[in-house]
């Protein structure tokens, strides 16, 4: 049954109608499609396994087939959990349906256009205001979610180790890496991040693209959840400053806005106002390592990535060390 047909269906009305292809998922597994429904906007991110897969960079493999797979059961555990969550912060589209497709692993959910609500600006380039109102959101994430690893419960419903990138989901990446120390310590420096005492639920791709800002300029919202999982709140900073700033960039801002990361989440993680100092140590050790286990990724998945420059590659040198140093 068609998209079209199933809104039809479900809604139980003739009145609908699509409006625009907003885009195709990665490697062809569905699309993202505006469609109007009784007068009313609305994006339905649809999900369909293709017979045979086309990965844009040739990573035609069953790991990454299943990791696919999950990544979207994820998605839908989020926006699942938090249909009648109000209790949240941090903004996202709010889910209004989640429609079954005629095999299994296809299923559409239906969201609300966050353009409709104001959220329309898709900065290519974003600049230092725009990237603070994206940390903010991960604060509010991360501080909601905030807690002792002993203590997390909520990883059931999501990946263990959240990222698109995490070692364990990408063995074949790592075997396609050259022999070198960053090979060499990639277990150690996931590790690391893994086992830190103090953990949170991560949005696992928080780059540029993946956040919506308000007209007013004032707010932001997030999309694509298909990574969520426990994690450092600093995998997803440190990934988010990689996708919006250049190495010179970096270089010249990174110290402060990782500050302002730091001053946000305090505001919001009250519930462990006693342990924050010892959390704020530990994740700042940690920066280097996780732009260490974003580099082992690039360095297998694309060496010649764009996001792999002078600054990833000094911090990733920060963490060999301190590694080496023991």
């Amino acid at each position: 049954m068609s998209i079209l047909k199933s809104l039809q269906q479900y809604f139980a009305t003739a009145s609908v109608n699509h409006t625009a292809q907003i885009q195709s998922l990665w490697s062809h597994y569905g699309s993202i499609d505006r469609y109007n429904v009784n007068g009313n906007p609305v994006v339905v991110k649809s999900i369909k396994i293709p017979q045979a897969q086309q990965h844009p960079r040739g990573w035609h493999t069953n790991i990454g087939h299943q990791r696919k797979i999950r990544s979207y059961q994820i998605e839908k555990n989020w926006y699942r959990n938090h249909q009648t969550d109000h209790g949240v912060s941090y903004l996202m589209p709010t889910l209004i349906a989640i429609i079954d497709g005629d095999h299994q692993d296809q299923f559409s959910l239906v969201l609300s256009d966050l353009d409709a609500s104001g959220f329309c600006i898709r900065p290519k380039r974003a600049n230092l205001s725009q990237i603070k109102l994206m940390i903010q959101w991960l604060a509010q994430l991360h501080g909601q979610h905030l807690t002792k690893k002993a203590d997390n419960n909520a990883i059931k419903d999501y990946w263990l180790h959240g990222s698109y990138w995490h070692l364990s989901t990408r063995p074949d990446e790592l075997d396609a890496m050259a022999n070198g120390k960053l090979r060499a310590y990639a277990n150690e420096i996931s590790h690391q991040l893994d086992n830190c005492i103090y953990q949170t639920i991560i949005h696992g791709d928080a780059k540029l693209a993946n956040f919506c800002i308000h007209d007013s300029d004032t707010k932001v919202a997030a999309v694509d959840f298909q990574y969520v999982g426990n994690g450092v709140g600093v995998k997803d900073l440190v990934y988010l400053l990689g996708s919006c700033l250049n190495a010179q960039q970096l270089s010249q801002h990174h110290p402060t806005l990782v500050d302002y990361y730091f001053e946000q989440l305090q505001q919001y993680s009250e519930h462990l106002t006693n342990h924050f100092d010892d959390l704020q140590q530990q994740w700042r050790r940690l920066i280097p390592y996780a732009y260490a286990d974003f580099e082992r990724f690039l360095a297998g998945w694309a060496p010649e990535h764009i996001k792999r420059n002078e600054f990833t590659d000094n911090m990733t040198r920060k963490a060999i060390t301190d590694i080496e140093l023991g």
